[in-house]
């Protein structure tokens, strides 16, 4: 089930205040179902994209229209993305548009006719007889360590988290409900005592690093 690109609104909006309103806000503005705002700055062009419909998740789509060289962030709703101007000129280019309005909507495009929306109870419904003889898969069971975030530093201590996945690193409070995952790759993330207690359980297995 495809949208009309037609149904998606995209401006070139000067505003940078814009950036900080809500999704429902924006929407009501433009008087859109989907909105892409396009805020063209010195050295930088900032993209916000907002869905008021489950058809097109928000983060999903401003992945597809800033997939190598774009930082996105977002949600199912509204999500945001930022590219240098320089790399943004080498697309338009590369796409024989003339601006970023004409690359972004031609983006959008195809972002569209790529994919397809499945609602998934009415999907059901129809295919059930072929659902039920596909394969079924449960996920491995993938061993992590944790460390108590307070047996490295003090509470309410900064610390820098760095991986070879992250080397720029996050920054964490240390705390005792926070928690640091280390992976058998050496990959790290921050997770709350609340969540891992309800999601892992100890095992004497070793960590295979």
């Amino acid at each position: 089930m495809r949208i009309c690109p037609d149904e998606i609104k995209i401006i070139l909006e000067s505003d940078g205040k814009l950036l900080e309103s809500r999704a429902d806000i924006l929407l009501e503005k433009y008087d859109a179902r989907f909105l892409l705002l396009i805020f063209a700055e010195k050295h930088q062009t900032q993209v916000v994209f907002v869905s008021g419909s489950k058809k097109i998740r928000a983060i999903e789509i401003m992945e597809y229209l800033m997939p190598v060289f774009g930082l996105v962030k977002g949600n199912a709703q509204m999500a945001k993305g930022c590219i240098s101007l320089t790399i943004l000129n080498s697309l338009i280019a590369d796409t024989e548009t003339t601006d970023a309005v004409g690359y972004f909507k031609k983006k959008v495009a195809d972002y569209i006719e790529e994919t397809v929306c499945i609602v998934a109870d009415e999907y059901m419904a129809e295919a059930k007889e072929e659902l039920t003889k596909l394969p079924v898969y449960k996920k491995k069971k993938v061993k992590w360590a944790v460390v108590k975030s307070t047996d490295v530093a003090s509470p309410g201590e900064k610390i820098l988290v760095k991986s070879l996945e992250n080397s720029t690193g996050k920054v964490l409070e240390a705390g005792d409900e926070c928690l640091i995952m280390i992976g058998n790759r050496g990959e790290t993330y921050d997770i709350s005592r609340k969540k891992f207690e309800s999601t892992y359980e100890l095992t004497d297995e070793k960590l295979d690093i």
